[in-house]
């Protein structure tokens, strides 16, 4: 039978004029002012809030939540003003004593409120707030309601721990005896204004400095005390606001470190933030049965366990649907990364709600139709329920579509062994036939289990040998379900290969460095199986062992542009080919995921090292052939093949990845470079080439950027130094862009300044590194006097600034949390110093003009390092904790280069260099 059309009632979460804003802002990059003329007071002292569930300030679930606070002014006053200031991450709507007050669609803008007349003198007042996440997704509400009394005094009522939430609205949650049942509880309070996910915006209102903890990593300098304290300040900027534990995986190689060196005691800051990442890297990180280290960024269209997009949709307009790929989405409302603005693309097509539905061939099923959870129903009523795919929804190719995806909520008592077979057939082979079916367990997976536990069920048609060409029709038969259980479908849809090769040396560098940072030995019990599994699965599986390098030679990863030019103005697209990092088409001979893969893969020879070295940690040897002797053998035969396949003898430095035609290409992106010297992988004499290169020593004739300009933004190098307008995936118009106009093409951000600094320090000196640090330190104090990212770049000559939705050339703030990365790089460059497995190496890199250098609040284990570096001495002073033994690497010329030693606390310990270069103070 053919389904007739069903009627879906159309339902979005806020009023489709607010949609219509939320449209406006994402093409324009533009935020509503929302806010009256009321002067908002201060958010200091407020705290971001939300319904106690897991950790919603990495992630909560798309959905509702509300919250009320009851207060009652003193006695004999009466109220001058009341000014109410409220955001929620992602919506709200707020009530005061059962009115309401406005609301607001974006977190990020102030929105303050004349509430005087609605203060209620001598009864019990009720503030109530209904937030809703877009999830899923960091989520929180933030506000305060400041009272001027006629006595002169100003009474506050911010969010914090004393404010109630529910997860289900209560019938009297506005009323002043409301909040009395089992639904309510105390307000999880998880950040202070200015701090965790949403960072410090000018509109909070927050003083300058905000509390820099006395406790916060602080280093000394004779004579540059102006400037160390100019550095701590930056480096508290990134630090107060960084995220505890980690969202996506690609974060596990650039957030533990700068966030956990630092011993801040004040709110428990180091040991929540050790307990978040080791959750995260523990339990949060998903792999599958090979030994694959999913991406998780965020929910979206695309593969489940790779990077977010390019989904099947390919443009929001539709354009290049047509043919290539294809889905049928049975949902009726927007959520999580699957945004409304895409329902246009869906319903021109027939692939959203009613008409979706329409066409499908049903055989042992009958439709139930859609309801209002956005699902299509359908009752099993044979042996062998079947769907049929319409007609509108093909042809498409395979080569596009390599995964095809189907969630469903499973019925009660489905049977674990249930299957879902995907049929298909083309014009050479018509009709659907056992010999051209691919499985998958209908119990699937879900990363994403806050976003409505629909079991996403990933079928890999590109293993089939039949999975070619043209594909004509595609039919689903659904094995080990039951007569009358009921089939609850969201979606169907293919999905391109965007799984992130990257991630596995991410995981392995997040663990080595937690472990290294933390000295957590029930951790490295737990988590070394999994660790080598994942270091297993990068050799064998993504072509480390075969190749000396990453290449997976998954479909579409190939390292070609998603377009081609015609004359250089024509782009022709290249559907399916070029998937790779971001808008970047890296794959192949891929340098990036090398980089990670090379960083992942030194971490663990370190680990096994450190492991043969203390039999008491009681760990199993590693298999053949992973032991660290082998893997430092296999690191060798990769170091070699980067030079020989990725280094551009021309430009002297490395192109970002060599596609499978043999085409290198080298547009000068600084961050996989500077990667390659931080990481080990280039050789001596291609790192002093690289960094020569950046330093203006040297000048690349063919480069749009070159010497100074490479550094025009000033806080870091560019992120590519010669234009391209032609090796980007098909979702970015190279052509019609000017460098300096995106992030990756000309702009920057700030986190690249992270491997640049430490890489001077090892390979150009200390003088060079410190002279980069200033200038940076420059810059930040003209950003400070403007008054901070937003308003210093309100001067689009100065650049424009990404993030939060908007695209731009520099990323400063919101999403770019991993700028912390930065400041945070003269403790390991100029510093040297950095923990090991089992103790700690410092290696000093200082400036010629320092005297000496002093640095207190550093994390060891359980104890709180103060490190004082001297021309021909240093020592080490512990306060709190225990006794520590542990192994010291120093420089080669000092007395104990390399020894086992033990700080107590409230002693010290001193290493004398061999021969006194200059007198010692």
């Amino acid at each position: 039978m053919t389904v007739p059309p069903k009627k879906f009632s159309r339902r979005y979460r806020f009023h489709p004029a607010i949609w219509g804003v939320l449209l406006v802002l994402f093409v324009t990059g533009l935020r509503p002012v929302l806010a009256s003329d009321v002067v908002a007071p201060s958010l200091a002292g407020s705290e971001w809030i939300w319904y106690p569930e897991g950790s919603p300030d990495t992630s909560a679930p798309q959905a509702s939540r509300w919250f009320r606070k009851t207060f009652e002014l003193p006695l004999g006053v009466s109220v001058k003003r009341a000014t109410l200031v409220s955001t929620c991450d992602d919506a709200q709507e707020v009530f005061l004593n059962g009115e309401a007050v406005g609301s607001s669609a974006s977190w990020n803008e102030v929105t303050a409120w004349d509430v005087t007349g609605q203060i209620q003198r001598l009864k019990k007042n009720v503030l109530a707030v209904r937030g809703t996440n877009a999830g899923p997704s960091p989520a929180g509400l933030l506000a305060v309601l400041e009272i001027e009394l006629s006595d002169g005094t100003v009474m506050k009522i911010p969010t914090d721990a004393t404010w109630l939430a529910a997860k289900e609205e209560d019938a009297l949650w506005l009323l002043p005896e409301g909040g009395q049942t089992e639904n309510w509880q105390p307000a999880l309070a998880m950040h202070a204004a200015g701090r965790g996910p949403w960072a410090a915006q000018p509109w909070m209102g927050l003083p300058p400095n905000d509390a820099i903890p006395d406790d916060f990593v602080r280093i000394e300098v004779p004579g540059f005390e102006a400037e160390m304290e100019l550095w701590r300040e930056l480096y508290w900027k990134y630090y107060g606001p960084a995220p505890l534990g980690g969202v996506s995986t690609i974060w596990d190689a650039l957030m533990p470190v700068p966030v956990l060196t630092p011993a801040v005691q004040q709110g428990g800051r180091l040991e929540r933030s050790r307990a978040a990442w080791k959750k995260t890297l523990e339990t949060d990180r998903t792999l599958d049965a090979a030994g694959y280290v999913s991406q998780d960024q965020h929910y979206s269209l695309a593969h489940p366990l790779g990077w977010p997009f390019p989904s099947w949709v390919v443009m929001p307009d539709g354009t290049h649907i047509i043919g290539k790929t294809t889905g049928w989405h049975f949902f009726n409302r927007g959520r999580g990364a699957i945004y409304d603005w895409l329902f246009p693309a869906f319903e021109a097509q027939k692939r959203i709600g009613e008409g979706a539905v329409e066409g499908w061939q049903l055989e042992g099923l009958e439709s139930l139709g859609g309801e209002t959870d956005g699902r299509w129903k359908l009752k099993v009523t044979g042996p062998r329920p079947t769907l049929t795919a319409p007609g509108h929804g093909m042809p498409i190719e395979a080569f596009c579509s390599p995964f095809l995806q189907i969630r469903h909520r499973a019925p009660a008592g489905m049977a674990p062994e249930a299957t879902i077979a995907v049929r298909w057939q083309n014009g050479d082979q018509p009709g659907f036939s056992p010999d051209r079916e691919v499985r998958t367990s209908a119990l699937g997976h879900n990363p994403w289990v806050s976003e409505g536990g629909d079991q996403l069920c990933l079928a890999p048609m590109f293993e089939h040998a039949s999975w070619q060409g043209t594909i004509s029709g595609l039919q689903f038969e659904f094995e080990g379900f039951r007569e009358g259980d009921i089939l609850e479908i969201d979606s169907i849809f293919t999905t391109f290969d965007t799984r992130t090769p990257a991630s596995n040396g991410a995981f392995l560098l997040g663990c080595s460095d937690y472990f290294r940072l933390t000295h957590d030995l029930d951790f490295l019990r737990k988590q070394l199986p999994v660790m080598r599994r994942a270091l297993r699965y990068a050799r064998e599986e993504l072509g480390a062992n075969e190749h000396g390098l990453i290449n997976p030679g998954w479909v579409g990863q190939d390292g070609r542009s998603g377009y081609t030019t015609e004359d250089g103005k024509t782009r022709i697209l290249q559907i399916g080919h070029g998937v790779g990092m971001d808008i970047i088409p890296y794959g192949h001979d891929d340098l990036y995921s090398t980089n990670f893969y090379f960083g992942g893969l030194s971490g663990m020879i370190e680990l096994e090292e450190a492991i043969e070295r203390n039999p008491d940690w009681k760990l199993p040897a590693p298999e053949p052939g992973a032991d660290a002797a082998s893997l430092r053998k296999h690191a060798e035969f990769v170091r070699k093949t980067v030079q020989e396949h990725l280094f551009n003898a021309e430009t002297g430095r490395f192109g970002g990845a060599r596609d499978d035609l043999g085409k290198l290409h080298d547009y000068g992106h600084t961050m996989v470079n500077l990667d390659a010297v931080y990481y080990g992988l280039a050789e001596a004499g291609t790192a002093r080439s690289i960094m020569d290169w950046l330093a203006g020593n040297r000048v690349v004739k063919s480069d749009t950027a070159q010497g100074e300009d490479i550094y025009r933004w000033e806080f870091a190098p560019r992120f590519g130094t010669l234009r391209n307008a032609d090796w980007w995936s098909w979702l970015w118009d190279g052509l019609n862009h000017d460098y300096n106009a995106q992030c990756q093409d000309g702009g920057t951000w700030f986190s690249i300044s992270a491997q640049d600094i430490i890489n001077r320090a090892r390979v150009l000196g200390g003088d060079n590194a410190w002279e980069r640090v200033k200038e940076i330190l420059v810059w930040y104090e003209r950003v400070k006097a403007a008054g901070g990212f937003r308003s210093y770049y309100d001067d689009p000559s100065k650049g424009t600034l990404q993030g939060g939705g908007t695209a731009g050339a520099l990323g400063l703030d919101n999403e770019f949390v991993e700028n912390v990365r930065a400041p945070y790089a003269v403790i390991e460059g100029i510093l040297g110093y950095r923990l090991t497995p089992d103790g700690l190496e410092i290696l000093p890199h200082l400036p010629t003009s320092w005297p000496s250098a002093r640095v207190t609040g550093l994390a060891f284990r359980d104890q709180i390092l103060t490190v004082e570096i001297l021309p021909n001495r240093i020592t080490l002073e512990a306060t709190g904790g225990t006794p520590q033994t542990f192994r010291i690497v120093l420089p080669a010329d000092f007395k104990e280069a390399a020894s086992t030693v033990t700080l107590k606390p409230g002693s010290s310990l001193t290493f004398d260099r061999k021969t006194q270069s200059v007198p010692q103070p």
